[in-house]
């Protein structure tokens, strides 16, 4: 498959690295942070760098789009795919970079639009593309609705595809219309119109791969999923499994906060994040909170080893944190002139109170 068609994956990864030369002609106009998270409200609450924004990005979706050729390579059966669904293959992760990257320039460069229509446009385009290309998609085990039922049966699959393929069209017209929503509404109802294109799908094959059963055309020896799995497909989802576990794991037991003190300026880091320079002459109120601040997280990471990010509590509102994974732990609360907030914390009291003690020395407040 990847030497067939070179000359669109070729096309279609040049297609995907647009964004990257947008933004690097639009470098000097872009601001040192750019959004790249919003939260269910349509408002920002996720900000990085030009760098992670115009360069990590777009590779990152480009790596996604190798691996998916690649899966998509490995499976003879689309040796015979039909060129519609091939189609969509080569040409959906790029259309995604190109809003993604457009999205992030737009609100960057101060344009304002409306997050909940735009959104809601472009998942329903998505629908309606995967929803048209669903009835042609011959039966094989990366593209289309995987189920065990689909793919023990030839019949069962192209009649659930037909199925999905409808239920999908008429999903997208309903997110479409989702634009006329509130903000706030917006993500309840997109969640439940994702399960109303995913569950009767599943519904719909297995009734009627019992149909199938009753009439003597299919029977349940015949729908054992791993029965018709490829080995190299078996060993690729155990080694991707491993990964996300291990990564998990990972994040969870690892972690800690340090700050360096500079003769103007302290600096605070955080595995996994990015770090924070903060001016001495800048500060207000240096406090001590011994029973620890609480709060919910924004963005940010968040694990039993560490809390940093954008938090929000009725106290202090909107604020950055850099502390331990538990909120109960001694922290120290600094005010700047500006009247933002910044929660600084060791693993422990004793590290906390550390912190706390050469503020009130270097900032004598």
């Amino acid at each position: 498959m990847m030497k067939k068609h070179k000359w669109k994956i070729l096309v279609s990864s040049l297609v995907m690295l647009i964004p990257t030369v947008v933004g690097l002609i639009l470098w000097n106009k872009l601001p040192e942070k750019l959004p790249v998270h919003w939260g269910p409200g349509g408002k920002v609450d996720g900000w990085g760098s030009p760098v992670l924004a115009v360069v990590i990005l777009p590779l990152i979706l480009l790596g996604i789009y190798w691996l998916c050729l690649f899966i998509t390579s490995k499976d003879k059966k689309q040796a015979d795919q039909s060129p519609k669904a091939m189609g969509m293959i080569f040409w959906l992760m790029p259309f995604i970079s190109l809003f993604a990257s457009g999205f992030i320039y737009a609100a960057a460069l101060g344009l304002e639009f409306n997050f909940t229509a735009l959104i809601s446009v472009f998942l329903g385009i998505v629908f309606l593309v995967v929803g048209n290309y669903m009835p042609k998609c011959k039966q094989n085990y990366t593209l289309g609705v995987k189920l065990t039922w689909t793919l023990a049966n030839e019949e069962n699959w192209n009649a659930t595809h037909r199925f999905a393929g409808k239920l999908w069209v008429i999903c997208g017209v309903l997110i479409m219309l989702c634009a006329f929503l509130p903000m706030e509404a917006f993500p309840v109802v997109a969640l439940g119109i994702i399960l109303l294109a995913v569950i009767p799908v599943a519904i719909y094959s297995s009734l009627y791969y019992k149909k199938q059963v009753r009439e003597g055309r299919a029977s349940y020896e015949d729908a054992k999923m791993m029965k018709h799995y490829p080995k190299w497909a078996v060993v690729l989802t155990i080694v991707l499994v491993t990964a996300i576990l291990a990564f998990a794991a990972v994040i969870v037991f690892t972690g800690e906060v340090t700050v360096t003190y500079g003769d103007t300026a302290f600096t605070v880091d955080a595995t996994y994040s990015q770090e924070l320079t903060v001016n001495y002459a800048d500060i207000s109120v240096v406090e001590y909170r011994e029973e620890g601040v609480d709060g919910h997280r924004v963005s940010g990471v968040g694990s039993p080893k560490l809390l940093v990010g954008w938090f929000k509590n009725q106290e202090l509102g909107n604020h950055t944190r850099y502390t331990s994974g538990d909120m109960d732990v001694a922290c120290v609360v600094v005010t700047l002139e500006d009247g933002s907030v910044l929660v600084l914390g060791g693993q422990d009291n004793e590290a906390s109170e550390e912190i706390y003690d050469e503020l009130i020395t270097r900032v004598g407040k």
